[in-house]
C-alpha cells in the first residue's frame, strides 16, 4: 500500500516536467488498482487525431515509465479524475472489443 503514497508523490514532482515535453497532459494518475507502476492513466487535451498515440509512445519512452504495462490515455474530463482508473480500463475496454451485433 506504500507503493500507493509514493505514486502520488512521483506525480507532483515528475508532472511539471512531462508537461515542458508534452504540453497536452492535463493530469496523471497512478491508481492503486495498479500497484503503482504498472497502470497509469494520463489525461489530455485532444486536438488533433492519433495524438493519444504520440502521448504513449513519447511517456514509455521517459526513463522508469518504460515499465508502466498499461498505459491509459483519456480526454480531459472532471469526471475521469475522480473516477477508478480500474474502472476506466474495464470501460473503455469492454467498448473497443465489443462485436457488431452480439451483446456487449
Amino acid at each position: 500500500m506504500e507503493d500507493f503514497y509514493m505514486g502520488g508523490a512521483s506525480v507532483k514532482l515528475f508532472l511539471p516536467i512531462f508537461k515542458m515535453n508534452f504540453p497536452e497532459i492535463v493530469d496523471i494518475a497512478l491508481p492503486a488498482e495498479g500497484v503503482f507502476h504498472n497502470l497509469v492513466v494520463v489525461s489530455i487535451k485532444k486536438t488533433y487525431p492519433m495524438q493519444a498515440y504520440k502521448i504513449m509512445h513519447g511517456l514509455w519512452g521517459m526513463g522508469q515509465m518504460m515499465f508502466t504495462k498499461y498505459l491509459v490515455v483519456v480526454d480531459a474530463d472532471p469526471q475521469a479524475e475522480k473516477q477508478s482508473g480500474l474502472k476506466l480500463t474495464h470501460k473503455y475496454h469492454r467498448q473497443a472489443s465489443c462485436i457488431p451485433g452480439q451483446a456487449c
